[in-house]
């Protein structure tokens, strides 16, 4: 589903430059710690997750009526 690979990019906008800056800084900064934060664009991938699921188990039930019919 289409809604599904916008949850795993949304995932990966967020993930990406964190870790990405991560990775940078432990390079360049010696000493220093490996550091991953909660921000609102994981909590929107998370969203748009749970969103495919209830959309995914309304087809197979749309599915499910149709065949009974």
């Amino acid at each position: 589903m289409r809604l599904h690979k916008i949850a795993v990019l949304v995932l990966c906008y967020a993930i990406a430059p964190q870790i990405m800056l991560s990775l940078l800084k432990t390079i360049i900064l010696p000493g220093y710690s490996f550091e991953f934060g909660i921000d609102m664009t994981l909590f929107l991938a998370f969203i748009f997750f749970c969103l495919t699921e209830v959309m995914r188990h309304g087809v197979e039930l749309q599915i499910e009526s149709d065949e009974t019919l």
